[in-house]
This record gives structure tokens, sequence and C-alpha cells, in this order.
């Protein structure tokens, strides 16, 4: 399964399915725990230990070229039926429709596996995911699972049609 997306430069990124511990998908996913190391302290590595599940997707956005640009997950929450969470999301090169392409597929997957809320949690010092999250229809939401506890965490909500 792929989608692609035109970029504003008229660059096209196709976003697909692939294996999390795919080549691309395992650089994409050290480049994000890089810069949350760097960030925060921590790379969040922890959270997506059980990936994957059923119900799960992981999805790779690539230039035309065949390069990968960017990453994010899909899983179900357990307890929480018809509720998929976003996880890993990460763009290369931020600002050029990479998380827009990737966050599209991610919520067109969600529907076809049955999920009608999509949950996801960054940080509050995070601004720029938090807007970026906010532009494409999330709200600020109470805590759900590991993250009742964590009070520097902002969780976020998008209903499905």
């Amino acid at each position: 399964m792929s989608s692609k997306m035109e970029h504003a430069a008229t660059q096209i990124i196709q976003v697909r399915a692939v294996a999390h511990d795919s080549a691309e998908a395992i650089l994409l996913q050290e480049q994000l725990s890089a810069h949350l190391l760097a960030r925060y302290g921590s790379d969040g590595k922890a959270g997506f230990a059980d990936f994957p599940a059923d119900g799960s997707v992981f999805a790779v956005a690539y230039d035309p070229q065949g390069l990968a640009l960017g990453c994010g997950a899909l899983r179900p929450i357990a307890g929480d039926a018809g509720s998929g969470e976003v996880k890993r999301m990460h763009a290369s090169q931020p600002g050029r429709g990479i998380g827009k392409a990737v966050l599209g597929f991610l919520e067109q997957q969600a529907r076809q596996l049955g999920y009608r809320r999509l949950r996801l949690s960054t940080r509050w010092a995070n601004e720029g995911a938090i807007a970026f999250y906010r532009a494409q229809g999330f709200a600020t939401s109470a805590p759900y699972g590991s993250y009742v506890t964590r009070p520097e965490c902002a969780c976020m909500l998008k209903l499905l049609d």
C-alpha cells in the first residue's frame, strides 16, 4: 500500500508501509532517537519496544529517487478499543510536507483497520510538534495509558470520519 503527496515545490513524496526493522526504518528511527536524546535526555525507544502488534503499520516516506525522508507508526492501544496510537513520527527535513504525508498515510491505514480515534503523545516542550498536530486536526486530550503519570507529556486526540 502506498500513497503519494505532492509537495509545494512539485516534489512527489511517496509513503508506503514497510517492516519496522527494515534498513531505512531503522536508520530513520535512529535519527529520531538521537534527536530526542539530545533534546530531552531520553531516546523514546522504550515506548516502542512492543511494536509490532496486530493492527500495526510502520510507514516510510520516500523522495522520487527512493531516499527515505521520514517515518511514523500506528499501533492499537491495549484496553482502548477503536483507538490507534501514532508513534515514532520523524521527518529528516522538517517543513517539506514529509510529516503531513506520513500522518495522512497512517490516518488512511487507521480507517482501513477500523480505528475511530487516533491518539498520540509528545512533550509539552516540543511546541513545533504540538503546532503540527493541531494543524492536522488533533486536539489536546486527557492523558492515556502510561502517560497518565507523566506531566511532561502532551496527549492529543483526533476523531476519524
